[in-house]
């Protein structure tokens, strides 16, 4: 399939690193660019990570306290790539995690943005995990592996400090600085041996497997296809460690992938997913991971077709 693979959580260090919501000097009225009805654009960056700000875009409170103003909402998958944003003057207002932050008030990047409040602490929201059969079962395990991150994150740091504790060189280990998505592409590639990650990143690593059995007597099929993997071992153990049942093709080369209708899956684009209804129609795709919720909001409107 062309999913998630097994994976094993390591202990990570506690560490008082958190998600941080930052300003740019922007003007009266936000950024000056024109909006609907003659108002002004606030443009607001955001992760997917657990925060309040995520319950205020879903439920567009910020709408409709600024009827006057047009909210863009885009989202990022990192820190450093907000930071980027900044430099390039095309966001206002940032959920950011605390490092970013301090890399961008530091030299070379020198924005200038201010800190409003503290969104959240990470705690649990991240973590250290290792797949299963890379043979890690501590840091020091972690020597001469493979590990992705996003470099100058939270994360990276919280890796940095947990090898250092450790007692392990961090040159002797491989670290790839990688955005959430591309780790998760890598995880299910078997491209990577651990990655220290946030939320959702983290879960989507498991959630294919327990929406199929919570659909399974709805008449909900899933089907996988293993692709871009050279051998059938990596998702046979995948498949062990989460006791798959669906059926999943081995397709290494993408041949049944281009058998789908042109535009509907891209094969660099791993992993996807489509939806296909009672009729043998492509209902829904997505070309990203996807949590369980996020699954259900996919399929549950074909269950409740008649």
């Amino acid at each position: 399939m062309a999913g998630t693979r097994g994976w094993l959580r390591l202990s990570s260090i506690a560490a008082a690193l958190g998600a941080l919501l930052a300003v740019t000097a922007c003007g009266e009225g936000g950024s000056g660019d024109a909006g609907k009805d003659g108002g002004k654009t606030i443009r607001i960056a955001y992760q997917a990570f657990p925060s309040g700000d995520l319950i205020v875009k879903e439920k567009g409170w910020l709408e409709k306290a600024l009827p006057g103003y047009d909210i863009k909402w885009t989202k990022f998958d990192s820190g450093a790539s907000i930071n980027t944003a900044f430099v390039a003057g095309s966001v206002d207002l940032a959920a950011i995690g605390s490092s970013p932050v301090a890399r961008g008030l530091s030299e070379p990047l020198n924005i200038p943005y201010q800190v409003t409040w503290v969104l959240d602490v990470a705690g649990e929201n991240e973590a250290l995990v290792a797949r299963n059969g890379s043979k890690v079962s501590s840091v020091k395990d972690l020597e001469g592996k493979k590990v992705a991150t996003p470099f100058s994150s939270t994360s990276h740091y919280s890796l940095l400090a947990a090898l250092d504790q450790a007692g392990v060189d961090a040159s002797k280990v491989q670290l790839l600085d990688l955005e959430p998505q591309d780790i998760l592409a890598a995880w299910t590639r078997g491209d990577i041996d651990a990655t220290y990650v946030w939320l959702p990143t983290l879960e989507e690593l498991k959630y294919f497997a327990k929406v199929s059995e919570e659909t399974a007597d709805q008449g909900v099929q899933f089907l996988g296809i293993n692709t871009r993997d050279a051998q059938k071992d990596p998702a046979i153990n995948f498949e062990k460690d989460y006791g798959v049942t669906y059926p999943s093709f081995f397709d290494p080369i993408g041949k049944l992938m281009l058998r789908f209708p042109k535009g509907t899956v891209n094969p660099k684009a791993i992993p996807s997913t489509v939806v296909i209804d009672r009729d043998g129609k492509i209902a829904a795709r997505t070309l990203q991971p996807l949590d369980a919720e996020q699954l259900h909001e996919m399929i549950d409107p074909i269950i409740a077709e008649k």
